[in-house]
């Protein structure tokens, strides 16, 4: 029987071209999908729940069960999926997927959401500096795609997706973290938002 394939999912504002290096770092087949409104998916034209992103991501998986990993809004949308149909999550691997914020880091989040409403540009610097700070050593290029694709994602609806994931989905959701039995990981920088470690058991890694 073939091993289970990796599912990659990205953030809010990227696509799945994220993922390009990391997948090609890995001995096994991968699946890197665009989040509803992002990259090659139909751009939204209504707030949309976890719930909503979880089922879109669903209906595009192959059959069987997966392993699971997300990237902040993908992580959120892995742990919906792993809640809301758990025979299709083998595990689940968290990489700065928020569980709990305190009001100054939910204040942050708030105001982001403004900057990018009010001054994309400025908005897309600070993304940029806050995912590379300087003296991480990732390359140029890297960083100058990462620019490219949030700037293509403009034209797109991404603030619906932001306003009611971001600000609501992690209270939504954490309440019923618990009921998640798949092996499990977290990972997040050390300036990065606290995961709840309670939820957090043994991982898939590579």
């Amino acid at each position: 029987m073939p091993a289970a394939p990796v599912v990659l999912l990205h953030g809010v504002g990227l696509d799945r071209t994220l993922w390009d290096a990391f997948a090609a770092s890995l001995d096994a087949e991968t699946i890197a999908l665009d989040l509803p409104g992002h990259g090659a998916e139909p751009a939204l034209r209504a707030p949309q729940t976890l719930a909503d992103l979880a089922d879109d991501v669903l209906r595009r998986l192959p059959d069987g069960a997966v392993h699971l990993v997300g990237f902040s809004l993908g992580a959120l949308v892995a742990q919906q999926i792993a809640v809301q149909d758990p025979d299709r999550a083998l595990t689940l691997t968290c990489v700065s997927g928020v569980c709990r914020r305190t009001d100054a880091e939910r204040a942050a989040v708030l105001a982001r959401l403004d900057s990018a409403r009010d001054d994309f540009a400025a908005s897309v610097q600070a993304s940029l500096e806050r995912w590379y700070p300087a003296g991480t050593g990732v390359a140029a290029e890297t960083i100058a795609q990462t620019r490219r694709t949030l700037r293509a994602q403009r034209r797109r609806s991404r603030t619906c997706t932001r306003t009611r994931c971001s600000r609501r989905g992690t209270l939504r959701s954490r309440p019923r973290l618990g009921e998640i039995t798949e092996p499990d990981s977290g990972h997040h920088g050390r300036a990065g938002p606290r995961l709840d470690a309670g939820h957090v058991r043994a991982g898939w890694s590579p």
